[in-house]
């Protein structure tokens, strides 16, 4: 990825790592457009579906990130796929305080760091989220997914 002269946008770009990736895209001087959506009503989505909906969505969208990667092939688009791990925020409750989660001030740096030093990777992943990302490959799917499903629904 070329760091500096790009438009950018990130959903969730108002708090966490969204606004942490959004600050130091446009330090590095790119234009950056954010996206974000009101916490009340992602409150009351994982209440009413104590929340395999996330991880779900979280699926649906490495499914989605990769078709649309195909379709842009051909033109000057990247279709990067940033996959984080649990990040110490505010999107669950007390998870800026949770010791498990991964501290946003480390993650951005090696976010950053990985589009630095890895210009073609089309995913981005931190060390954190490896056994995650790559579950079944390491023949531990079963367990990460009861385990995320889990603490998913017990987090509302």
């Amino acid at each position: 990825m070329k760091m500096q002269g790009n438009t950018i946008l990130i959903t969730g770009g108002g708090s966490g790592i969204g606004r942490g990736l959004a600050e130091a895209f446009h330090a590095l001087g790119n234009k950056v457009v954010i996206a974000g959506r009101r916490q009340h009503v992602l409150n009351e989505t994982t209440a009413a579906n104590p929340t395999p909906t996330y991880c779900a969505t979280k699926a649906a969208i490495h499914s989605y990130t990769q078709s649309l990667r195909f379709q842009l092939r051909s033109t000057t688009t990247e279709v990067l796929e940033l996959i984080p791990p649990y990040v110490a925020t505010e999107l669950m409750n007390g998870g800026t305080s949770d010791p498990r989660a991964m501290p946003l001030d480390q993650f951005i740096a090696e976010v950053m760091t990985i589009l630095k030093t890895q210009p073609e990777a089309t995913e981005i992943c931190v060390e954190n989220v490896k056994r995650l990302r790559f579950a079944a490959e390491i023949g531990h799917y079963d367990a990460v997914f009861q385990g995320l499903n889990q603490a998913m629904a017990g987090l509302h």
